[in-house]
């Protein structure tokens, strides 16, 4: 859960900084692919077996950490 929560911190961060610094808006629906790809990788970057992909990812990560 911390992990997901991060993800979305940092896209925000980043999108505020884009918005800020260089004047590019992301439209919600990008930003939410943004914390799932984040969290994709930040999460199969600390876990060395992962078995799912992506779109198992996108489609329940609680299962995919084993919650659900």
């Amino acid at each position: 859960m911390y992990l997901i929560w991060f993800a979305t911190s940092w896209v925000l961060w980043k999108e505020r900084n884009d918005k800020i610094f260089r004047g590019k808006q992301n439209s919600p629906i990008q930003l939410l692919e943004n914390v799932k790809l984040f969290s994709f990788w930040w999460f199969k970057a600390k876990v060395i077996v992962f078995h799912y992909s992506f779109h198992n990812w996108c489609q329940n990560p609680y299962l995919c950490v084993g919650i659900g």
